[in-house]
């Protein structure tokens, strides 16, 4: 700063205007830092507090406790929008992140131009701090590929609400379609010397057996498996100009089940024929082999003693490793609870679940089944069954909130 400001402000008489010119020439020189710890200053002064340090907030009794934390988030909020706007993403959102404002940072994220440079803090702050989760799977899977993606997926996803995990499974999912689609007609273009009608991925592959001679395969077959697995947490969606994608699974589980009986990945119970029982499972979610597919997961949670489970939750089955007994049983409460079927779960949670079973987040609670009904009079008397008075106060205050 030049020395005309030092003496500028040196001939000020008021404290007030000392510090406005002050922040206007750190704002001038984009020297943020330095105006947070005006403001801060500032509100000290305002305050009758210390100017080189203010006490603890503990130490501080009412109101000025809350003046100052208040004073500390405006300052957060004005030096955070700064650098926002100069993209300064990771120092802006050093500020940001102590008072909880994720919206304005994911916005200008997304007006962002990905470059080489500034990718990593991109996926940094969209995807592991859990600003704009979508936008930062999105990146990796356009600039990084399928197999950092499925890393990704496997390893920070699962820490995140199941709605992003859901949003990534379906991007990865549309990704994978499209990528085994193209090289399916590709590989019927080049053999019958045309391109093939317009058909969907498992009715190009129904008479074209040739497709799968000499262990042949049109996608990394790691992928496959695993994205196939990853699906299950798709829901199906309200009818839109894109496919379902569940619809979309459907056809990769298609798929992979006819590949060599050498190519075919070993699942994880109730789903150790991997694509078959995917494909089962898919389709009953988009009402097609209901029965059948209650018949066989069902089957699946009663074979599989519940007592002899190792306590892993069922979530862990989007990554192939879930424990027997806890992966079943949530499977079938999943796929009931999906097919709004909420009393057959109820009585599948009565039945199967041992008071000690500990299910993960993916499963249907009993009072959420018992929401979903509407009536909570088998509810209540499971909770009074298991000795659960948590439970059954919960039960009998959602119930009075139902009544006229």
């Amino acid at each position: 700063m030049s020395d005309t400001l030092f003496d500028s402000l040196r001939s000020e008489k008021s404290a007030d205007i000392v510090f406005d010119r002050l922040a206007e020439a750190l704002r001038v020189e984009h020297r943020y830092h330095e105006l947070f710890e005006l403001r801060l200053m500032q509100s000290r002064h305002r305050l009758s507090l210390p100017l080189g340090e203010a006490p603890p907030l503990d130490d501080l009794r009412e109101p000025v406790r809350t003046e100052t934390e208040e004073a500390y988030m405006d300052a957060c909020r004005e030096v955070g929008q700064h650098l926002l706007a100069e993209g300064e993403f990771r120092q802006a959102w050093a500020y940001l992140r102590p008072i909880g404002e994720k919206q304005p940072v994911a916005e200008e994220l997304a007006r962002a131009k990905p470059t080489d440079d500034s990718l990593e803090e991109l996926v940094e702050i969209a995807l592991h701090e859990g600003v704009a989760p979508d936008l930062g799977f999105d990146l990796v899977l356009r600039r990084y590929g399928t197999c950092n993606a499925i890393t990704l997926f496997e390893s920070v996803m699962p820490t995140l609400a199941i709605g992003y995990q859901r949003s990534a499974a379906e991007r990865l999912v549309r990704h994978l379609h499209t990528e085994v689609l193209e090289n399916v007609l590709a590989h019927i273009e080049q053999r019958e010397k045309k391109k093939p009608g317009q058909a969907t991925l498992a009715e190009l592959i129904e008479k074209r057996v040739w497709l799968f001679d000499d262990e042949n395969y049109h996608i990394d077959i790691s992928h496959l498996a695993s994205i196939v697995r990853f699906a299950r947490l798709l829901e199906e969606a309200p009818s839109s100009e894109d496919a379902s994608p569940l619809w979309l699974a459907v056809d990769l589980a298609e798929y992979g089940r006819r590949l060599a009986p050498a190519l075919q990945m070993a699942g994880e119970e109730p789903f150790v024929d991997l694509y078959p029982s995917h494909a089962l499972f898919f389709s009953a979610l988009l009402g097609e082999r209901v029965d059948e597919a209650l018949d066989y997961f069902a089957e699946q949670a009663r074979k599989i003693d519940p007592q002899n489970e190792n306590t892993a939750a069922e979530g862990t089955a989007m990554k192939g490793a879930a424990a027997e007994g806890t992966a079943a049983i949530e499977t079938y409460l999943i796929l009931l609870a999906r097919l709004g079927r909420f009393r057959e779960a109820l009585e599948a949670w009565a039945l199967r679940v041992p008071p000690e079973m500990r299910l993960s987040a993916y499963a249907p609670t009993r009072l959420w089944l018992a929401q979903q009904m509407g009536h909570f009079d088998r509810y209540l008397e499971i909770c009074r069954q298991r000795g659960d008075l948590l439970g059954y106060a919960a039960g009998l205050i959602e119930a009075a909130k139902r009544k006229p």
